[in-house]
């Protein structure tokens, strides 16, 4: 498996379109920096064909540690959902 970074999409984007790596990386960084704020407000982002990205609050719980098996509290706390595109999903399990 490999790992790709911002960059590999940057140089994919830029040589494909005749972008400058600068401009490619101002518009991932504003999508990147949309997509954190708005989940952030609690709102929704749906982009088509990759999934959604939301916020979901997690209530407090009792908890157990996994070493001792003592019960413990869990503070509330928000947390980041992802939920993949249908087309998404096809073409990984493919």
């Amino acid at each position: 498996m490999n790992k790709f970074v911002k960059k590999d999409v940057v140089d994919l984007i830029a040589g494909d379109f005749n972008y400058t790596k600068k401009d490619v990386a101002v518009v991932i960084d504003e999508v990147i920096n949309f997509i954190t704020t708005k989940v952030a407000d609690g709102d929704e982002v749906f982009l088509n064909g990759l999934g959604t990205f939301r916020s979901v609050d997690r209530s407090a719980r009792i908890g157990r540690n996994p070493k001792t098996g003592e019960s413990m509290n869990i503070a509330a706390s928000r947390s980041i959902k992802f939920a993949p595109a249908s087309a998404f999903k096809k073409i990984v399990k493919s």
